[in-house]
This record gives structure tokens, sequence and C-alpha cells, in this order.
């Protein structure tokens, strides 16, 4: 729900203010297990008897290989508040190791000689729209929201330099004997939206997709999937208020120009609105030291007829089946989705002291 405030005077000086609150989504992910791909000796291995393992072996004429992915867990993207990259990487252990990937020999009838380090191929797959990733909605409609994934090292390990986001094609990590071990190797998977995709492409609700990553070397293959979510709370916000000045020349009502204004809503979603008067309870009211003068404000979409105004019932909320919100944080390529007029009869200033009246509006609006 978000706030505007605006002051009136008369002469007129009518001014108004806001505030908003984007309330955002929430990442949640989901682990999902593979079976282990690889022959029977990876059993005898005790990082392949983790639950967190995921391996591929083979024996040679001199070396016994191994391929391993290991811990690689789900990511949170946490809370999108409204900036301009919402992002988040895969989670580490308990004991914050991260996740690696690691090819290499031993010689067969010596399992805890030095090893020989292999380079291996890895890639990232998961459903895509027009070659980008995508995570879908979940029981709502709408087309994917595209989320880029890039394969980050690790600062000191072998995978230092390590920073890929192109999948089209499996690239390549080198092995290097002096970082014999998985922790020497470790590897991370950010995840980012954009906020100019999340506006352009999201409503409000539940958006997953699965992604698998994938390694080979020396003939063998292991693969993992982990499930990337993210929940898109409902938001709204006006934007493009100004202040208002009208002057009174002691014969007619006054009735303003009209304001244009933008109420976005994620999704372009219906919504009511509500204004309340600084000085006035139950009625919109001006006000000059005890004086007081009563006005309207009335409102419309910036696309429907002159006969489809609505009059603001002060501190109540009303709406009209015109009102949707506009996709564009503020209306982006026009003057805005709404607009307002300020009404005051004659005999409501009829009597009253020149001078100069004034009010604060707030104005509420909220998604239907």
């Amino acid at each position: 729900m978000f706030r505007f405030r605006f002051r009136f005077r008369f002469r007129f000086r009518f001014r108004f203010r806001f505030r908003f609150r984007i309330s955002v989504l929430l990442l949640l992910f989901v682990f999902v297990s593979v079976p282990v791909s690889g022959h029977h000796n990876a059993q005898n291995d005790g990082d392949c008897a983790q639950t967190d393992a995921h391996c591929d072996d083979r024996t040679g004429y001199h070396n016994h290989y191994w391929l391993k992915l290991k811990r690689l867990f789900d990511l949170d993207m946490g809370e999108w508040g409204g900036e301009q990259l919402v992002s988040g990487s895969t989670m580490a252990a308990q004991d914050g190791r991260l996740f690696c990937i690691i090819s290499y020999s031993v010689p067969h009838w010596n399992d805890n000689s030095a090893r020989t380090l292999y380079d291996y191929q890895v890639q990232i797959t998961g459903p895509q729209h027009s070659g980008v990733f995508v995570l879908q909605p979940q029981g709502q409609g709408g087309g994917g929201l595209p989320v880029t994934l890039t394969l980050k090292g690790v600062s000191g390990d072998a995978t230092a330099d390590v920073n890929f986001s192109q999948w089209l094609t499996f690239n390549t990590l080198q092995g290097v004997d002096e970082y014999e071990v998985c922790r020497k190797n470790e590897l991370s998977i950010l995840a980012e939206v954009t906020q100019s995709d999340i506006l352009q492409n999201a409503r409000a609700g539940q958006y997953q997709g699965q992604f698998t990553v994938t390694a080979q070397s020396n003939g063998l293959t292991v693969s993992k999937s982990f499930l990337v979510t993210l929940t898109i709370k409902p938001s709204i916000m006006i934007s493009g208020l100004t202040d208002v000045e009208l002057n009174f020349d002691g014969e007619n009502s006054i009735q303003s120009i009209d304001q244009s204004y933008c109420v976005y809503n994620l999704g372009a979603g219906a919504f009511q609105l509500k204004g309340e008067s600084v000085h006035g309870q139950g009625v919109f009211a001006l006000r000059n030291g005890n004086n007081l003068i009563g006005y309207g404000i009335e409102t419309t979409s910036s696309n429907s007829g002159n006969n489809s105004w609505v009059e603001l019932i002060e501190s109540t909320f009303v709406s009209a089946n015109s009102w949707s919100g506009d996709t564009s944080h503020h209306c982006q390529g026009s003057m805005g989705n709404m607009k307002f007029r300020i009404n005051i009869p004659e005999q409501n200033m009829s009597g009253k002291p020149s001078g100069i009246y004034r009010d604060t509006v707030q104005l509420t609006v909220v998604p239907l």
C-alpha cells in the first residue's frame, strides 16, 4: 500500500506529497536430488558415499579416473525491494564450503598417491525463451521471467578466474595439480534478475525454474539439478503528483485544470484510491486560521471520457472499472494513466475573509 500527501491552499497552493512502499518478492528453493552417475568403484570412495556428492569413475590400464560434483545446494535470492538488481548465490554447506567440481586420476594400485588433475567441461541447462534462461510463473498467467546464471570461481582457488554466464555450449575449466582437493576448486552460481525485467514481465506470485549442472571429463559425466524459486508480492505506487495553486475572483466557482499522475501496479491490475484531508473530517477542507472552505476532488482514468469522473469521499476508498495500473513505474512515454481536478463551489467561499487557505491531502492506493 502506498500513501501520498498533497497540500492545497487558497490562491491555491495545492501540494501532493507521496511515499511508497514496494513489497516484493520472496525467493524459495527446493532441493532436487539426482541419482548418482558412476561405476561400482564410486561407492568405495569416502566422498561419493556422502549424500551431497555426485560421482562417476572408471579404471584404466594404469590409473583410476574420478569426476566429482559436491555440495551443490539451492540458491536463495531473498526479497526484491525495488532495487535495480536482485541476486543470490548457491548456499554453502554447514561448514562453509561451497560446491566444487574436480576431475583427477590416481594409480589404480594406490589410491593414496598424489592426484593428477584434468580439465573438465561444464554446462548449465534449464528452461529458456529465445536463448535466455527463464523462471516460469506458477499458478498464474504471464510469460517467463528472465534470469541470468553465472558460474563464478573463488579467489585463491584454482577457479579464481572462472566467470561464465553463456551456456549455449560447454565451458572448459582447467585442472591444476597443485590444487588437488575439492575445497581448492570451489565454485558458486550467481542468479540475477533485473528490475526492468520484473516490471515488464512479472505478475505477483511465484516463479520457478529447475536447472541442471553437467560436467564431463575423461569419458565421465556427472549432473546435479537445483530449483530456483522467486516469489513476487503485489506492489503499487503513485507518482507525478504536483502542487496546485488556485485564485478566487470573488464571483465564480473554481475548477482546476486536469492534473495528470501515474498509478503503477505490478501486473497492471485494478486498484482503489482513498484521499484524507488534514483539515477536514468526512469532507475535504481548506483552512486559514479558524476559517474553513470545503472543496471536492474528482479523479478518472486518462483514457476515460469526460463523464467518468469519480468524486473522492474523504477517508473512504473508491474505485472504478476503468482504473488499472500502468506497467511502468512512472508511466514512461506518457503524462500518466490517471488525472484529477479540484472543485470549489462559489457558495463555499462566500463571506470568507481573504487570505491563503491550505490543505494537505494524503492519497492511499492499494491493489484489488
